[in-house]
């Protein structure tokens, strides 16, 4: 076998296996469930000696 059939085999048996795996096909309603990047906003504070409460009334 040389090894351009040995890539083309390995890249056609990989591609089946990802496409019949429920978990990589998106439907157009599993899109309505995917959060955007502004969708969750998370906010830390860090602080030494009440500086962090300080900035955090503030």
């Amino acid at each position: 076998m040389s090894r351009r059939k040995f890539i083309k085999k390995t890249f056609v048996a990989g591609t089946s296996l990802l496409a019949s795996n429920p978990i990589y096909s998106f439907s157009a309603s599993s899109y309505r469930r995917i959060m955007g990047a502004n969708d969750l906003i998370r906010v830390s504070i860090m602080g030494v000696n009440g500086r962090g409460y300080s900035l955090a009334q503030n």
